[in-house]
């Protein structure tokens, strides 16, 4: 009986837990992604073109560092922020989180985020 009680309260531990840091995660998130997308736009204003890797935001002819800490970077739930350079083709990048489940679309928590450039 009493195990069972402390093992009920572990787990409405963990999921009261899990529910308060969402919200954290999706924001820090969001705030990741603005930083590349002002980054990149950034290098564009100074290059005159689009970066073509994350890395050159850091590491490039200008000697100007854009973005810190160096890529590649983390969203909210300790996963790697994709990012994809301006194309012609799309007429933009962008950068994406694809969310707590890691996979491309779902939904609330789930739900990829992304932020184009230009």
């Amino acid at each position: 009986m009493v195990l069972g009680g402390v093992l009920t309260l572990g787990i409405l531990a963990v999921v009261g837990w899990s529910l308060t840091r969402t919200p954290a995660a999706i924001a820090r998130t969001n705030v990741q992604l603005l930083c590349y997308q002002v980054a990149t736009t950034n290098f564009f204003a100074s290059a005159g073109r689009w970066p073509t890797s994350a890395t050159e935001l850091v590491t490039n002819s200008l000697g100007i560092v854009f973005i810190y800490p160096s890529p590649p970077a983390q969203d909210g739930w300790g996963r790697q922020i994709v990012y994809e350079p301006y194309s012609t083709n799309s007429g933009y990048g962008r950068v994406v989180s694809y969310g707590r489940d890691g996979r491309s679309g779902g939904t609330d928590a789930d739900a990829d985020i992304e932020f184009r450039f230009p």
